[in-house]
């Protein structure tokens, strides 16, 4: 949160055991994001302001972006991307992972005919079924 300080922040993602997190407001409001490097960075330097230590290259989008036009985002982006309303309340983070998985799922399967020259039913039922990722959430801080 954007009240705490960097030392908090930075405990807070070891304890998170990641490597990046949104600052947000106590209303909500998406601020900017930290990573672990400018948080040691800025308390060597002796900082005490979370937002000395924010990343200045952050992504973020509206939740209603269409996942074609995240692309660009997450290729420049070495972060996850940040999700945010109208106000700029944070609501959540896009994965680059998230992305490729939800491109794929929505390319046509092609059928391909069995001995019999017909599609093989089970195969591209069994291909259609994709595993989500269940990385570790980075959050908010």
């Amino acid at each position: 949160y954007s009240w705490q300080g960097p030392k908090a922040a930075l405990q807070i993602l070891r304890d998170a055991n990641v490597d990046s997190a949104f600052v947000v407001t106590r209303s909500g409001r998406l601020l900017g994001m930290v990573t672990v490097d400018r948080l040691v960075s800025l308390i060597r330097r002796r900082g005490t302001y979370l937002k000395d230590a924010l990343e200045p290259d952050m992504a973020s989008c509206e939740a209603d972006a269409v996942v074609e036009d995240l692309v660009p985002l997450v290729a420049a982006s070495r972060y996850p991307v940040a999700v945010v309303d109208s106000d700029d309340r944070f609501l959540g983070e896009v994965y680059v992972s998230t992305i490729i998985s939800s491109m794929i799922q929505e390319q046509p399967q092609e059928e391909a005919p069995d001995d019999r020259g017909e599609a093989d039913e089970s195969a591209s039922v069994a291909a259609g079924e994709k595993e989500q990722p269940d990385g570790p959430s980075e959050g908010a801080a």
